[in-house]
């Protein structure tokens, strides 16, 4: 027999307004069980099923400023920052000049509101058969950037060699 369920386990919600507070308040929850997440579209639907470990704390990433961005210079490229939402990117002009098969598959992933919350990063780090981004920046040079630190900070940027079921904030090597 199939159990459904409808509403949400019971776990703290924080929202960190810097990428410093998250550092630290990741660093000094050495349990395990803080979940970091960005737009949510594939873990909310996975805790509503009981698909993933239950967390004690889910940490919403979307209030970090400066992590949404989508920008290109001759020097580095085009650059995505790890919290642009998937519609900023399908619409981005610049995205759309300098790599338009990432603006089309961008804008072909699911429906507008999933693609206002969801994250490019999100798409191509959670490693879903659906990551229809994926294919569209395979051809780059995969590169992350990491902030400030010894560097033991996250990345910033979207880097090819993500691994399925690692957070944003620690998934890069």
């Amino acid at each position: 027999m199939v159990t459904f369920y409808r509403r949400l386990p019971k776990f703290d919600y924080i929202q960190p307004k810097t990428l410093a507070e998250t550092l630290n308040l990741l660093a000094n929850s050495n349990n395990g069980k803080y979940r970091v997440y960005a737009g949510g579209t594939d873990l909310i639907p996975k805790l509503k099923r009981r698909a993933v470990v239950q967390p004690e704390v889910l940490v919403d990433l979307k209030g970090i400023p400066n992590l949404d961005y989508v920008d290109y210079d001759d020097q580095d490229g085009l650059r995505i920052g790890a919290l642009a939402t998937i519609r900023s990117v399908a619409t981005s002009p610049v995205v759309s000049e300098k790599l338009p098969i990432l603006s089309q598959a961008a804008g072909s992933i699911a429906f507008i509101q999933v693609q206002n919350r969801g994250t490019i990063a999100g798409n191509i780090c959670n490693a879903v058969p659906s990551a229809d981004s994926a294919p569209a920046i395979s051809p780059g040079p995969p590169r992350a950037r990491r902030s400030a630190g010894a560097g033991q900070g996250p990345p910033t940027e979207i880097m090819l060699a993500c691994r399925r079921r690692r957070s944003i904030l620690g998934g890069f090597d």
